[in-house]
């Protein structure tokens, strides 16, 4: 069966959508012969066994951190007619145009849901209130009308689904979990070893931070909660795995006590080096860094998005805190510092609850079952 995967997103660009491609593809490739179509992204991409990637040029324009794709209808109508499925990734205009082409050619098209892209657009563009309101309901009709011409979506969670449905959007949808690798992301023997390896005195206390440095991630309250933290704690290091936005970046730049790393695709050894990983985000579907740092005895600190407040339990398997409430956050850090054997605790905790219930496989598995059953 000839599978078309569509994505606004993909490697040598690391984000939440680009990771789960990068788990998926490998693993269902023995039962579909893919062709990917995906944007001509700056950097070394990583080549997947027996997979053509079809690469579409970028435009000047920009929204947040992300470049945008050109259109590329040509290129798209011609993969879909040789394609028996069509499978997309994101809302974008590879993907929106990868819909109205396959239902204009009778091909069925599914889509993943990685995001509720009205929540994360008009938070990701720095504009006034009254801009980024025009742009959530232009961003949530667009989507539904969208979604609503996709013959199935796949959410990671119920509450996505339920989300999606009072929002207009009709379509049937299904779920099924995002994984993790335990083997890659899992708790080191040793830490002080663990920090030394990236560069970090191995008695610092380290809070951590990995994914796209974007407005939607609110990372100004953590920077804003460390700030108070590292005044209690002079050994403190603020450890931030990621890249984006070039004014965010340059916000942490200029704080001695903090390490900026960029973009890589070697998270793990970076997240084995944190005694505290924290998610400040203001929207999330599942949160993928979540899993990461729980599957690598991180002990988390996140905000109620995504999965975060279905697998969070104050004191036992993490801590939740306010949106945008830095002093929470930072008090919260004060306690998990003081505090070792509540470390050790939440850590085992975790990585247990992903071991039990998150798995790439198991991701997979349900992907690939649905793509063979909802062909024509």
């Amino acid at each position: 069966m000839k599978l078309l995967i569509v994505s606004d997103s993909f490697l040598p660009r690391w984000d939440g959508v680009a990771r789960f491609l990068y788990e998926l593809i490998p693993r269902i490739n023995d039962s579909f012969d893919i062709t990917v179509v995906a944007p001509m992204f700056m950097g070394k991409g990583i080549a997947f066994k027996n997979v053509e990637v079809l690469r579409v040029p970028l435009t000047r324009l920009k929204a947040g951190d992300y470049q945008i794709p050109k259109a590329s209808l040509g290129l798209i109508s011609k993969a879909i007619s040789q394609s028996d499925i069509v499978w997309t990734n994101t809302l974008g205009p590879l993907c929106m145009n990868a819909c109205l082409s396959a239902k204009i050619q009778n091909k069925p098209i599914i889509a993943y849901v990685h995001s509720i892209e009205w929540e994360l657009f008009h938070l990701s563009i720095k504009k006034s209130k009254t801009v980024r309101r025009f742009v959530y309901s232009l961003t949530k009709m667009v989507a539904r009308i969208h979604y609503n011409l996709i013959d199935l979506l796949i959410v990671p969670t119920e509450e996505v689904a339920e989300k999606l449905t009072f929002s207009g959007i009709k379509t049937n949808k299904t779920v099924v979990r995002l994984g993790v690798d335990t083997k890659r992301f899992r708790p080191t023997e040793d830490k002080k070893k663990a920090k030394e390896v990236i560069g970090i005195n191995p008695d610092s206390f380290v809070v951590g931070y990995c994914g796209r440095l974007a407005r939607e991630k609110d990372l100004a309250t953590l920077r804003r909660a460390f700030n108070r933290f590292k005044i209690k704690y002079k050994d403190a290091k603020l450890l931030i795995v990621g890249d984006g936005v070039k004014e965010i970046k340059e916000s942490f730049m200029n704080i001695k006590e903090v390490v900026v790393v960029g973009s890589t695709n070697e998270v793990e050894k970076y997240y084995r080096a944190m005694d505290v990983f924290v998610l400040p985000s203001l929207t999330e579907t599942t949160a993928l860094t979540v899993l990461e740092a729980m599957a690598s005895g991180v002990v988390v600190v996140s905000t109620p998005v995504g999965i975060s407040p279905m697998i969070i339990k104050n004191g036992e398997t993490g801590f939740l805190f306010e949106m945008k409430n830095e002093y929470q956050l930072y008090k919260i850090l004060d306690k998990i510092a003081s505090n070792r054997a509540l470390i050790k605790k939440i850590s085992e905790n975790g990585r247990s609850i992903i071991e039990k219930n998150f798995s790439w496989d198991k991701t997979a598995e349900g992907i690939k079952e649905i793509l063979l059953t909802f062909s024509y």
